[in-house]
């Protein structure tokens, strides 16, 4: 049934918050940067976070799924992105896995001393799609 309550749920979804705070706690914490920065809202976030996302998250749900990010969601002329990348996941597959990975990467961060360790940690559990597997030779 498609019906105007569903596309309200649609619009209303697209504007749910996805990103628990943890996962830009954490994230700060083990960049060794303050959260929130001194005189920032908790919400600031600075442009780098992004790219960081962008490979902690985006490039590990499934193979191709950043670069569909970036064609559904080009960025202006002002170099910005009119949405959130996670506004253009889909309910069905998009929003769970999203939902799972993040759990998993949080709990990930939470386990890790410094941005060294949890990058080598986060390539063995959830390497890139399209990358090749790191072989564990030092372990």
């Amino acid at each position: 049934m498609r019906g105007p309550l569903n596309r309200l749920a649609d619009e209303w979804a697209k504007w749910t918050k996805r990103f628990p705070n943890e996962f830009y706690q954490q994230l700060f914490r083990l960049r060794g940067i303050p959260y929130p920065p001194p005189g920032k809202h908790k919400n600031w976030r600075p442009s780098y976070v992004g790219h960081w996302t962008n490979d902690i998250v985006y490039s590990r749900l499934a193979p191709g799924v950043l670069k569909t990010l970036r064609e559904l969601n080009p960025k202006t002329d002002k170099g910005y992105r009119k949405h959130k990348h996670h506004q253009h996941m889909t309910r069905d597959f998009g929003d769970p896995a999203l939902k799972e990975h993040l759990a998993n990467v949080v709990f990930l961060m939470r386990t890790c001393k410094d941005w060294d360790d949890f990058k080598r940690r986060l390539e063995r559990a959830a390497p890139r799609m399209g990358d090749t597997i790191p072989l564990p030779l030092d372990d």
